[in-house]
């Protein structure tokens, strides 16, 4: 399974609900992300807990479990085994952390819309997004940081704009209010 080493996982929200995750989990096929794309990996997970694991066709049976306390997978490819925590889950995408490592795997779903034929950046900006996990590099995070400084003034100019067309309505209803007190107070001089 192809990982990657990612040192600044600021944020890390795992899966609270294990009948989901494990529904979610059965429920597609999922490809291991791999930016090369000469090697797909696909994955799949089977009620009597069978995972096919397929690789450019060439086909494997594995066993895996999923571990509640820690909510984990721990995958049996004799003679070795794998525990991967649970980082995130999507009915897009599923991050995995490999036990006490800083190596993550991304199973991305093969029938997702959100994550068609997606680069790692995709992938960043998508857990960031969807997902409140960030692990953007400098140079994303000052790009994201400028997107909401533009957001932010955008929304500040229309707000002031919006405030300077109220007060225009607001003074055309004094003049108007006023001209008719004052024709009516010149109403009643004239009786």
């Amino acid at each position: 399974m192809k990982t990657y080493l990612i040192n600044t996982l600021s944020k890390i929200s795992t899966t609270g609900q294990h009948l989901d995750f494990i529904s979610t989990l059965k429920r597609y096929e999922w490809v291991v992300f791999n930016e090369d794309k000469t090697n797909i990996e696909k994955l799949l997970f089977f009620n009597d807990n069978r995972l096919l694991v397929s690789l450019n066709g060439k086909t494997l049976e594995s066993k895996w479990e999923f571990i509640k306390v820690g909510s984990s997978i721990l995958i049996n490819d004799e003679p070795s085994k794998y525990l991967f925590n649970v980082i995130a889950c999507t009915k897009d995408i599923i991050l995995l952390n490999i036990d006490s490592t800083d190596n993550y795997s991304f199973l991305i779903n093969s029938s997702s819309k959100s994550l068609e034929d997606p680069t790692y950046e995709d992938i960043q900006w998508y857990l960031f997004y969807e997902c409140n996990i960030d692990f953007l590099t400098p140079e994303q995070r000052k790009q994201y940081e400028e997107e909401l400084k533009i957001e932010k003034e955008e929304k500040e100019k229309m707000d002031k704009a919006e405030g300077e067309e109220l007060a225009k309505v607001i003074f055309a209803f004094f003049i108007f209010l006023s001209i008719i007190l004052f024709c009516i107070g010149f109403i009643n001089l004239d009786k």
